[in-house]
This record gives C-alpha cells, structure tokens and sequence, in this order.
C-alpha cells in the first residue's frame, strides 16, 4: 500500500479549509502534491489541476499516475479560472502566489461571485493586499489559518462573495482573522508582522517624517496580539 503523500504544513492547511466531499480546482497546482493530498486524505473525489507552466504540469500529471490518481485528477494547461467551467466545480484552491496576482485571478471570473463558492486563498505575499481588496468587492473571509514553514509565516484564508463591500481597518488588512487566535504558529504570525511595521516606522524616521501615529498605534495593537499569545 502506498502511504499517503504529505504535501507540507501550508498545503494542509488550505487542503483543510476545502469542504468534504466537493469536487475541486487547485489553480497553480505546480507539483500537484495539494491535489494528490485532497484525494488521498478522502476529502475530494476528483480535482482539477491547473497550471500555466508546462513544465510543472507535467511533473503533476506524472505525480498523479505514479500515484495511482491518474482518473481521478485532470490536469489541464491554463491561466487562472479560465481553466474552469461556471459551476463545474465549486470548491478553488488558488495557492504560492501574490496576494493582489489572486486578487486578479478572482477578478477575471465574473461567476466566483456567487455564494455557493468556496475560495481557498493562501498568498506566498502580499496578504494584507487580498484581504483588503476581498473586503472591498464583497467577498468575507470566513476562516484563516496561521502556518509557519520553513522559517516563514503564511495565511490560509477561506473566503465566499456576499455582494457587500466594506472597508477594512488597518489592522483587518495585516491579521484579518488571526486577530484573536493564539497558538504558536500565531504568535509567530504576529512577530512577523510586528517587524515588517518595526522596519516601516524606522525608515520613515530615517527620511524625516513626523505624521506616524496611524502606524506607531496599528504597531501596538499588533504587539498586543503578541502579548496575548503569551500569556
């Protein structure tokens, strides 16, 4: 018997935010590895796998017959959402990239605005991006996730469109839902935030701005989060 694939701590933690059952797209599958864990772990009975690059398509669809999963993961050559048809699957990974490169993605599909869509987001950068442009063309986040691999911080977001936008704070856009949440993979969510805003302030400084409240006051919120996973 051929023992389950591990595709990593960020890959499992978006493969968990995909519902039971539902059919799947893992858009920019690369390696495929997220869609041979879907399969494998019971949770799909079917994914598409998409990729724009050849290359590693072709590494998918090599993992998925060594894999026994040939029949059951269609790998398919293409940008973003194009790949897919309107409802032909309603649960979409979208993964590794930058936040506002998936905010475009979602954009480009005019039917991902709908409620019966499950997104899940987990941006290699630029989460704070995302959140905000998700918050301003009426889709919610309903879930996040904190992960650290290999030394670095990451969010898997599951989101679904509402048709209400609202404007973000500041500090939706840097935690969105990992406010409030305390674990170690949090904790070290929240230190990396805090050094990234840490620098920000130091080079404003350094170039002789004055006006830095907003950011010195989003900066004790986020060391209040801090101090909330250690106690």
């Amino acid at each position: 018997m051929i023992r389950p694939l591990d595709p990593g701590a960020r890959l499992r933690a978006a493969a968990s935010l995909v519902r039971w059952g539902s059919a799947a797209a893992d858009i920019g599958c690369d390696h495929g590895k997220l869609a041979v864990h879907l399969i494998e772990s019971g949770r799909c009975p079917s994914v598409v796998a998409a990729d724009l690059r050849p290359g590693p398509l072709r590494g998918a669809q090599a993992l998925a017959a060594a894999r026994g999963l040939a029949d059951r993961i269609d790998c398919r050559l293409g940008g973003g959402l194009s790949v897919l048809a309107p409802g032909e699957v309603c649960d979409l990974v979208i993964a590794g990239m930058g936040g506002l490169t998936i905010a475009g993605i979602i954009a480009d599909a005019l039917w991902v605005r709908d409620a019966r869509y499950n997104l899940v987001l987990l941006p290699a950068s630029g989460a704070a991006d995302l959140r905000r442009w998700l918050a301003e063309n009426g889709f919610e986040i309903r879930e996040e996730l904190p992960v650290v691999e290999a030394g670095h911080c990451y969010s898997a977001m599951r989101a679904a469109y509402t048709g209400r936008p609202v404007q973000p704070t500041a500090l939706f856009c840097l935690l969105g839902l990992l406010r409030g949440q305390r674990s170690p993979a949090a904790a070290a969510c929240f230190a990396a935030a805090a050094h990234r805003l840490e620098q920000q302030l130091q080079g404003r400084r350094r170039a002789g701005e004055s006006d830095l409240f907003a950011l010195e006051a989003l900066l004790a919120q986020v060391r209040e989060e801090m101090s909330g996973c250690q106690e």
